[in-house]
């Protein structure tokens, strides 16, 4: 239940990253934690994709917006609307 409702937020905007993805169930050997945090652990890998020159998130939709073609979706469609 915890997952699903992290899930619904935004979490990689909330922790400033490209991307997150929540796994439950046992934690990988090599995952980061913090003593007395029990049952949460992190792993990190490099994301993919081209690097957002509005946000810096590395994303697979750069150029997804005709207009803005150094921008992913989301800040070409958010700069549109600031026009």
């Amino acid at each position: 239940a915890l997952a699903a409702a992290l899930e619904k937020a935004s979490f990689a905007d909330i922790c400033i990253t490209s991307y997150i993805k929540i796994v439950p169930g046992n934690l990988p050997a090599d995952a980061f934690t913090v003593q007395g945090v029990e049952g949460v652990g992190v792993t990190f890998a490099k994301a993919g994709g081209v690097k957002c020159e509005r946000c810096w998130k590395y994303t697979p939709d750069i150029g997804a917006h005709a207009s803005h073609p150094t921008a992913c979706k989301r800040c070409g469609d958010a700069v549109e609307r600031g026009r």
